[in-house]
């Protein structure tokens, strides 16, 4: 499994890029390809499957916390425990690095790969 998160600031397109990947809306012009393959050519629900989205507003639906994380997919306990974990490691990379750097709201990045290299 690869995640990537894309982070800027307001109104730097992060939310559009994610819907035309996801193929919410339709791209005006060029192409945009996963792995050499034109996503216009790859079904909208394989696409959809495959991208998460975390957003600023947060709106739980009525229900369990389990049901607002699934949304209606089928996960074992073990995917569910999987999933669970790399959050909370991501919530305390992210905490620490805010308690150690007066940059920790500006550089995101930093926090979540803190062993990255430039031009990694």
């Amino acid at each position: 499994m690869l995640i990537i998160g894309i982070a800027g600031g307001t109104g730097s397109g992060k939310t559009t890029i994610l819907s035309l990947i996801c193929r919410n809306y339709d791209i005006q012009k060029g192409q945009i390809l996963i792995d050499g393959i034109d996503i216009q050519k790859i079904k909208i629900s394989s696409l959809r499957r495959h991208f998460g989205q975390m957003l600023q507003d947060v709106f739980l639906f009525s229900g369990t916390i389990r049901s607002n994380i699934v949304l209606g997919e089928d996960f074992t306990e073990e995917e569910m425990e999987m999933y669970l974990a790399m959050t909370r490691r991501i919530a305390e990379r992210a905490a620490e690095y805010a308690k150690l750097s007066s940059d920790a709201y500006t550089d995101l990045d930093s926090a979540i790969n803190p062993k990255k290299e430039d031009g990694q």
